[in-house]
């Protein structure tokens, strides 16, 4: 599928705006057209461009912590006029870039119109729109690429003015996630490629002085029918060595209720009827099951997920959707009615200051 252009008037190479279509048809597939989409780190906010754009959602709340990029978006949507006339009035020059690069050096004591434009005029002229980088083509403009090559005045302005356009239905926020989650922390995943192995591995590093509280896991799809001329409907999931596997029903608000569901099995088998996820995920817990299996129509599987997990979902949504996904977890939503503290939810992980939790899980592909 071709990456549409970016919406954009900031450079990000490598950015999200790749990512758009995949996100698209997840919105699609869990039946949230016309939704809010939230960007906690909107950056170049490319997805959420292209979502409210499309009109595949109706609102989009974009936020970003960094004062020079929250400055930016802000003189888009609230002084369109005044940030379009500095780009088309201002020479893309050193001079100029070394008036912006200063602007930056004062960023908590200058405006927002002059901070935003000093923000865009340096993401368009530094090396890979890095704010704090050095100037295309040198300081000396000796490179084969110069200051003003990626600052096509006109483009921007009409990107900026389009954006302008939607203004009613972008809201703006310049808030610090460390004052709704307050832990510091670094999360890295690896993938690691072995034959017809993958192993997805998690690392959650605690960089705080305090426990940290906090809940983690998966969320992998697989094609499902695998096969032409058959629907998931005619498909299996197997759980190892089981005769009978036990759910906890979902509310439709999506909260864990008490009431359970058991789904009696044939040899370790469940077909994947058409109500299946009536009540959203197959919600499995502490039940010892360290392998599942996809199956096609004559009971052969083509994927099984490996996992040591306390807790794993098995989800999709409507019939129509052309996927399973097996979705290992360390943590769960919220019981009903549940109004106490993180540290206290169930299933929740304490990691304690400066250790590490490590986890992996498996995908083989059959």
């Amino acid at each position: 599928m071709a990456v549409k252009k970016s919406l954009s008037p900031l450079r990000y190479p490598g950015g999200k705006n790749k990512l758009s279509s995949y996100v698209q048809q997840l919105i699609k597939y869990n039946n949230l057209e016309k939704c809010t989409y939230i960007e906690p780190y909107t950056g170049g906010g490319a997805v959420a461009l292209r979502l409210l754009f499309d009109g595949v959602v109706d609102n989009i709340i974009i936020n970003d912590f960094d004062r020079s990029i929250y400055a930016f978006w802000y003189s888009v949507l609230n002084y369109t006029d005044e940030l379009c006339s500095l780009i088309e009035k201002t020479p893309v020059t050193m001079e100029n870039w070394f008036k912006q690069r200063d602007i930056q050096k004062e960023k908590d004591n200058v405006d927002l119109l002059t901070l935003g434009f000093s923000t865009l005029f340096l993401n368009r002229t530094n090396r890979s729109g890095i704010i704090k980088a050095g100037v295309i083509g040198g300081l000396n403009q000796t490179g084969n690429y110069k200051i003003d090559c990626r600052f096509n005045k006109d483009n921007i302005i009409e990107k900026i003015k389009s954006i302008a356009n939607f203004k009613e239905k972008i809201t703006l926020y310049n808030l610090d996630t460390l004052k709704i989650y307050p832990f510091k922390f670094s999360l890295t995943l690896g993938y690691v490629l072995n034959k017809n192995k993958i192993d997805v591995i998690y690392q959650v590093e605690n960089l705080d002085d305090n426990v940290m509280y906090f809940q983690i896991g998966g969320h992998p799809a697989f094609k499902c029918p695998i096969n032409p001329n058959t629907k998931r409907s005619d498909c299996y999931i197997k759980f190892e060595n089981r005769s009978e596997v036990v759910s906890s029903k979902v509310d439709p608000r999506g909260y864990a209720t008490d009431e359970k569901i058991t789904f009696k099995l044939d040899d370790g088998f469940l077909k994947i009827a058409d109500n299946l996820f009536e009540f959203d995920a197959l919600v499995i817990e502490n039940q010892g099951i360290s392998g599942v299996s996809i199956c096609d129509e004559s009971k052969n599987p083509y994927v099984t997920v490996h996992m040591n997990v306390p807790i794993f979902g098995v989800w999709s949504i409507n019939e129509s959707a052309p996927f399973v996904c097996i979705e290992p977890w360390y943590g769960r939503c919220d019981r009903v009615g549940y109004d106490g503290e993180l540290k206290d939810r169930e299933y929740v992980n304490s990691l304690n200051p400066q250790k590490t939790f490590n986890s992996c899980y498996q995908i083989e592909i059959i």
